[in-house]
């Protein structure tokens, strides 16, 4: 086969409250603190493996969510 196919998700999670911003290079995403009290984070990861890893990583160290998006980008290389 002379293709191959790479898959990058582009996310953005709603937390409740606001992080520091120490928690955007911790995570390795942008962060918005919005008006409303809420912290959104934007960003892509490489592949679905790494998309939970996020999540988990979330879960780990306590963080609750109230939104998620993820889009999943294919892009194909011959």
């Amino acid at each position: 086969m002379s293709q191959s196919q790479n898959a990058t998700w582009q996310l953005q999670i709603t937390i409740p409250g606001h992080l520091d911003q120490l928690w955007s290079r911790r995570l390795d995403l942008e962060l918005v603190r919005t008006a409303s009290g809420t912290t959104v984070l934007s960003g892509s990861v490489r592949d679905t493996a790494a998309l939970y890893g996020l999540l988990t990583k979330l879960r780990d160290l306590g963080l609750e969510f109230t939104a998620l998006e993820a889009h999943k980008k294919e892009e194909t290389n011959r």
